[in-house]
């Protein structure tokens, strides 16, 4: 009888934990893991990403600009942390899901690679790990604590904030607050993940292509299965709006060329980033 129980207890485990996360409505990604050396190394956060959507999950990234009902409650989302359990021979990642009380809501089985190279291993470990994901038939059950009139309140104190800004820039001298466009910088790159510096040369190794997807075109790297980004059309003919884990800009086709034309903040100039496509 304790066996039956059981293995009933196991087969109800995923709709279990399914009906635990329809609760959250938001996976918040960070841009970089903590084993990690840098943003989306090995593309792994960006495949997080792209299987948690997948999966019918809304996700955020970590330094995004946030919604406002994000804003207003935090435990609406669950932070994504993953667990390195790698040994000598093998790669093995887990992956927790955190509420805003620092517990673990969720955690995916292990995920394991026995690839020599950094990048396979990690990838397959993590692919392996969140794999499940597409059974837990998720779909969010929104909360009503956060009601109208919260949501209301918040919008009236932006407002009465925007227009003191405006009121403080009214009192100021025009050539204060007019400044000149920023200057575009061009440079060639072939990978997205490459630092942006216009001295960077063009690859030709690089190999990028352009496939139809829901809403819109998907850039792909050749032998990824993921996007870099997503091209959504826009109102002018050949003209996109530009969307990956790491920035956001407009692109457009030049011959054989996309070029992406994003926005710097750091050094307040407009950047352009070109990959080479290969014919299809």
């Amino acid at each position: 009888m304790k066996k039956i129980l059981f293995f009933l207890i196991l087969l109800n485990a995923p709709f279990v934990f399914a009906q635990q996360l329809n609760d959250y409505k938001y996976i918040i990604i960070p841009e970089t893991f903590d084993f990690t050396d840098g943003v989306d190394q090995y593309r792994l956060n960006s495949i997080s990403k792209y299987m948690f959507e997948e999966a019918g999950f809304q996700t955020l990234m970590k330094d995004s600009v946030k919604p406002k009902d994000y804003q207003m409650d935090n435990c609406l989302g669950l932070e994504l942390k993953p667990q390195n359990n790698s040994g000598m021979f093998s790669t093995k990642l887990v992956f927790q899901l955190i509420d805003c009380n620092n517990k673990v809501v969720y955690e995916t089985i292990e995920g394991k690679s026995k690839a020599k190279d950094y990048q396979v291993a990690y990838q397959e470990a993590l692919r392996t790990s969140l794999s499940e994901l597409k059974d837990l038939d998720y779909k969010y059950s929104e909360k009503t604590e956060i009601s109208d009139i919260a949501v209301k309140t918040y919008e009236e104190k932006s407002a009465s904030v925007a227009i003191k800004d405006d009121a403080d820039q009214e009192e100021l001298p025009q050539q204060v607050v007019v400044s000149s466009f920023p200057k575009v910088v061009s440079e060639e790159v072939s990978n997205e993940n490459e630092k942006s510096v216009a001295s960077i040369s063009k690859n030709s190794t690089g190999k990028y292509f352009l496939e139809e997807i829901e809403n819109g075109k998907g850039l792909f790297q050749q032998n990824l299965t993921e996007p870099l980004a997503i091209l959504y059309p826009t109102e002018k003919a050949g003209v996109f709006i530009y969307f990956s884990l790491v920035r956001q800009g407009v692109a457009y086709k030049q011959d054989s060329n996309l070029i992406m034309e994003y926005f710097d903040r750091q050094t307040g100039t407009v950047k352009k980033s070109v990959f080479a496509l290969q014919d299809q």
